[in-house]
């Protein structure tokens, strides 16, 4: 189960936080992510089904870095009679535009056992722990991420103007 979250009409957040590197840009909104995605993660074990335990100790959150965007665009191109050139090309493109935005995935190892507990199988109802868990959270996450982004934001800009402070300061001694 894939879910993409689009937040739009942020428009003071998209400014400040343009304003900062971008590795900065990318760690704030990881951190916002994580730490909003943690409550999913939590109930997501505890709805999971417990015949051994394996279930529930493989639900988690890991930053997804976009790497089969490149070989899927690779694909997609010479699929279409595209040149090797033009597929290495789109390859290329698609990674930078994976690597400039922020994924997180919460969730199960992608593998039988939790495929069919969160969807059942002809021999064996479904037990769903992962979209109940979405369902709980999604409607106040939009906001909750809102309103971290911009104190992240505004805790970012602290830092580095104190560090920028901290080198004038080393700077004006050193002369």
């Amino acid at each position: 189960m894939k879910v993409t979250v689009r937040v739009e009409g942020l428009k003071e957040c998209r400014d400040a936080i343009a304003s900062l590197p971008s590795a900065t840009q990318r760690s704030v909104m990881r951190r916002i992510l994580v730490a909003r995605g943690e409550p999913i993660k939590n109930m997501a074990k505890r709805l999971a089904p417990v015949d051994t335990g394996f279930l529930a100790n493989t639900v988690r959150i890991q930053k997804n870095t976009g790497g089969g965007a490149g070989r899927a665009a690779f694909a997609a191109t010479l699929a279409a009679g595209g040149s090797r050139s033009a597929a290495g090309s789109a390859a290329r493109s698609a990674n930078q535009a994976a690597k400039s935005g922020v994924e997180i995935f919460i969730g199960p190892n992608a593998g039988p056992r939790e495929i069919v507990a969160e969807y059942g199988s002809r021999d064996r109802a479904p037990t769903p722990f992962m979209r109940p868990a979405w369902d709980a959270h999604k409607g106040t996450i939009l906001n909750d991420v809102a309103k971290d982004l911009w104190e992240e934001i505004q805790k970012a800009i602290r830092r580095r103007e104190k560090k920028a402070a901290k080198l004038a300061a080393a700077q004006g001694v050193e002369e």
